[in-house]
């Protein structure tokens, strides 16, 4: 069996999808506790917190790491977000779930 080398308490409900992205430095969570959170996968430190009022069920980012995209009860949402030097993502874009 392999060994776990990292367990981050991350959210307050289950969590409902994982993404490694930048060449596994990031770690992104999502949760029904409707929050996501950007973690550095090497020191397991809590770099963003993005809030939304539903439950989170699924997300993705671009291959660009320019933008995240979420899905919640209804609706689908886009942030676009920066991974160089200081973390930040900007406010999400709604946009109406088809």
């Amino acid at each position: 069996s392999e060994e776990i080398e990292k367990v981050i308490e991350a959210h307050s409900k289950p969590v409902s999808c994982l993404r490694i992205v930048g060449d596994s430095k990031w770690v992104i969570s999502s949760s029904y506790d409707g929050t996501i959170k950007i973690w550095s996968l090497y020191e397991g430190a809590l770099e963003q917190v993005i809030e939304d009022n539903g439950q989170i069920q699924s997300l993705d980012v671009s291959p660009d790491l320019r933008y995240l995209a979420y899905g919640t009860e209804s609706k689908v949402k886009v942030s676009e977000i920066k991974f160089e030097g200081e973390l930040e993502v900007a406010c999400p874009k709604r946009y109406s779930s088809v």
